[in-house]
């Protein structure tokens, strides 16, 4: 665990730690389930948090793919973009995920985990891992990226929820309630993450050998590489286009104002993006941004 970090899959830790309900944890941490002897309770979260990414996280799911040789240079070349992109836009440290906190299953392996909440992808930031299922090397590459730059480059932090269960608090741009109840900016951080991964593709993927024959495949006849969120990011990024008309003075173009989106993503600090929209749009706008 990074001395930095108070727990090893986030930045923060928040909550009310007399709130905590070591009622739903002991020291059995296995996905395997069904023993009897289910041990003493801990009672420290921080504690719970760190055995749960360090065993549990890493346990192998039981319809989990074992890795090839092939699917471990892919998240090597996927943690090093992250790592890199994550970089530019503020992140100084990241979480020591290892490749056994990827899990990654046949097609419909994730819809079926998540009992079709999900398609191809998801990420626990409690658990501090990510699902992928393989296809071909060039789709399995962009969901790994995408689902790597929630858990490594996005600001995590996990909270002590007010009826005492850990859960989710940030999640890059997104926020979770402090009863669990409500989610905000969830379709704005995944456009961010989209718009992550679309450089991914453009900036690492098409000078690889490698990934660039199956690129011009895709291409062929005006097809397009699907880089995750295109929808998400589509309808930002006009937003984005308003914000910058009505700020011309300050901003000379949207990739500036998008490079601020991004640093808040990355670093949690959301502020300078709330001062810009309540100055830009008026005062609850922020908000209402919340539900874009």
């Amino acid at each position: 665990m990074r001395e930095d970090f108070p727990v090893p899959q986030a930045e923060r830790l928040v909550g009310n730690f007399g709130d905590f309900n070591s009622d739903f944890y002991d020291d059995s941490f296995s996905r395997k389930g069904g023993s009897e002897n289910k041990g003493e309770v801990i009672t420290d979260p921080k504690e719970v948090l760190r055995r749960i990414f360090e065993e549990y996280s890493t346990e192998s799911l039981a319809n989990e793919l074992e890795k090839s040789e092939c699917d471990h240079e892919i998240l090597k070349i996927a943690t090093e973009a992250v790592k890199s992109l994550a970089t530019e836009y503020g992140r100084e440290n990241f979480i020591a995920l290892t490749d056994d906190h990827v899990h990654f299953f046949s097609d419909g392996g994730v819809a079926e985990l998540t009992e079709g909440r999900l398609a191809v992808g998801s990420h626990a930031t409690v658990l501090g891992e990510a699902f992928v299922d393989k296809r071909d090397n060039l789709s399995t590459a962009i969901t790994t990226f995408h689902e790597l730059w929630h858990t490594l480059a996005s600001h995590n932090a996990i909270q002590i929820r007010t009826d005492g269960e850990l859960d989710w608090y940030r999640s890059g741009f997104s926020i979770l309630s402090r009863d669990g109840k409500t989610k905000m900016f969830r379709h704005l951080d995944e456009a961010l993450v989209g718009h992550a991964t679309k450089r991914f593709v453009n900036e690492v993927l098409r000078g690889r050998p490698d990934f660039a024959q199956k690129i011009e495949e895709v291409e062929i006849d005006g097809g397009q590489v699907d880089t995750t969120r295109q929808r998400e990011l589509g309808d930002f990024l006009k937003y984005l286009d308003i914000v910058l008309e009505r700020n011309s003075d300050d901003f000379s173009s949207r990739e500036e104002l998008l490079d601020m989106f991004m640093r808040a993503q990355v670093t949690g600090n959301l502020l300078p993006v709330a001062r810009l929209i309540e100055k830009t749009f008026g005062r609850g706008a922020f908000r209402k941004l919340s539900e874009f």
